[in-house]
């Protein structure tokens, strides 16, 4: 049998595509080096076991979670005290009406604010002698240990070293902004 050019080009088309079906099929199939093991080709010729690298990752990215969820833990325990501060802040920046009887003393705090609205006091100074800031006055004036306190100045600690006030009448009713120790 004779084949004519035309069919001779069909034909081996036709064996060069199964050729290249069989190469294909072989290669997918059957005669590659990976064949759904865990095993890989490295770069030197030599195999690695992609499992153990899978379970070093999954290792690895449980560490990192346990690691997250300790900073996430830290992190809420800040926020509970940064709250707490915040709300003991938010306090400090109201005036409290506090009320004492004769002979009481309050120790103020750094940056506290005290207005005398009844009553009469005297004037505790710091431990290095500083005095009540009275900014009322627009003098500077500062009231220092034994001097009356005049009723609605307002009167100013800067630093917590000791300074306040003494209650001479019987009831001594104070605005006060800050923290205090009474007495």
């Amino acid at each position: 049998m004779k084949l004519t050019d035309g069919k001779k080009v069909v034909h081996i088309v036709l064996i060069l595509i199964a050729v290249m079906s069989i190469s294909l099929i072989w290669t997918v199939f059957g005669g590659s080096s990976y064949k759904g093991s865990a095993k890989e080709t490295t770069g030197t010729g030599g195999t690695a076991d992609t499992s153990d690298v899978i379970l070093a990752s999954v290792d690895y990215v449980d560490e990192k979670i346990n690691q997250l969820k300790e900073k996430v833990d830290e992190l809420n325990a800040l926020v509970e005290v940064l709250e707490k501060k915040v709300e003991d802040h938010s306090t400090s920046l109201l005036f409290e009406v506090i009320e004492l009887e004769a002979g009481q003393t309050l120790i103020a705090g750094a940056s506290s604010e005290i207005i005398l609205r009844a009553g009469k006091a005297t004037a505790i100074s710091g431990e290095h002698g500083d005095g009540l800031s009275d900014i009322t006055t627009g003098g500077g004036k500062n009231l220092f240990t034994g001097d009356d306190i005049p009723n609605d100045h307002l009167l100013l600690v800067s630093r917590d070293d000791g300074r306040g006030l003494t209650a001479v009448s019987q009831k001594v009713y104070l605005l006060f902004k800050g923290t205090y120790e009474i007495k």
